[in-house]
């Protein structure tokens, strides 16, 4: 037990950690690739109706079948926490403690083997699309790897991708590595919306299946 929760601690630690490498070393790439328009949609949470959710604001929704479990506002709320209780290294576990990262959405399934996540984080700008996306995801890979290899994560790698999501392209990080001999595989999508920075993350341990579980998403 303890050490599945090692495993999905680090699971979050990835999500987290593009939100604190983005904030802290890309936010003046951010200003200089802001699009002149303003965004018609002013950010807010998602909505969770039974198992299905819905976010006007990120334009994705997602139904889960019963297997799934999602978390309630209440434990989300207590993810950052949780999730640096896990971390032995000082240094990344300050980091999280002090994230100003905030959970729309956490859902797992067959006690955490599979696991579907969206953080959000405010970087106080009014939209980025197209390749400021692409820029500032390259730019924070480096940082990325390296805070999962000082959380634990063995043979960690980390590569940028795109991919077509819910219709629309993105930029997409392919984490692998193992924890404790269990292997993992994550993907994360990143989409910049009315100077919001969203992650929607697909984890599954001992066989990848990011890709079917990233597909349970459809424009909304």
């Amino acid at each position: 037990m303890k050490t599945l929760k090692h495993i999905i601690a680090l699971l979050l630690v990835a999500a987290m950690a593009f939100s604190m490498a983005a904030c802290s070393s890309v936010s003046s790439i951010v200003q200089d690739a802001l699009d002149s328009s303003e965004s018609d949609i002013e950010p807010s949470r998602g909505i969770v109706t039974g198992n299905t959710y819905k976010s006007e604001f990120i334009g994705i929704q997602c139904s889960l079948d019963e297997s799934w479990t999602i978390s309630d506002d209440e434990q989300l709320a207590q993810l950052a926490g949780m999730t640096a209780s896990q971390i032995e290294n000082e240094t990344v576990k300050s980091l999280l403690e002090n994230s100003s990262v905030v959970y729309d959405f956490y859902a797992t399934k067959d006690y955490g083997f599979e696991t579907l996540n969206i953080n959000m984080n405010d970087l106080g700008s009014t939209g980025i699309e197209g390749d400021s996306e692409d820029q500032i995801a390259e730019l924070a890979r480096p940082q990325i790897e390296s805070m999962l290899s000082d959380s634990g994560f063995e043979g960690c790698s980390v590569v940028k991708e795109s991919i077509v999501f819910a219709g629309q392209e993105h930029p997409c990080y392919v984490i692998t590595g193992s924890v404790s001999g269990v292997q993992v595989y994550e993907k994360m999508v990143m989409i910049i919306r009315s100077g919001v920075v969203i992650y929607v993350t697909a984890c599954t341990l001992m066989e990848d299946t990011t890709d079917s579980l990233l597909s349970l998403f459809t424009a909304y």
